[in-house]
């Protein structure tokens, strides 16, 4: 079977991302994006006084789902 010379390049380009990312998981390099610091006790006396779960995220200037995942870990 005859494969087109864009197959090979892009699993070439494919093998050396894949490469890579694992020589930097190695050298202990974190991967993805960065975590919102956000206090999860913060969170729990905030929704505590009321405010809605996005009230929350808009006054501590993160998503809606930080703030519900936030939440779950105090319970």
């Amino acid at each position: 079977m005859k494969r087109s010379l864009g197959d090979i390049e892009r699993a070439l380009v494919q093998e050396h991302v894949r490469s890579g990312l694992a020589h930097a998981r190695a050298q202990g390099t974190q991967l993805g994006r960065p975590r919102r610091g956000v206090d999860r006790d913060r969170v729990g006396r905030m929704k505590a006084e009321g405010p809605s779960l996005r009230d929350i995220a808009d006054q501590l200037g993160v998503g809606y789902g930080t703030v519900r995942t936030r939440l779950a870990q105090v319970s």
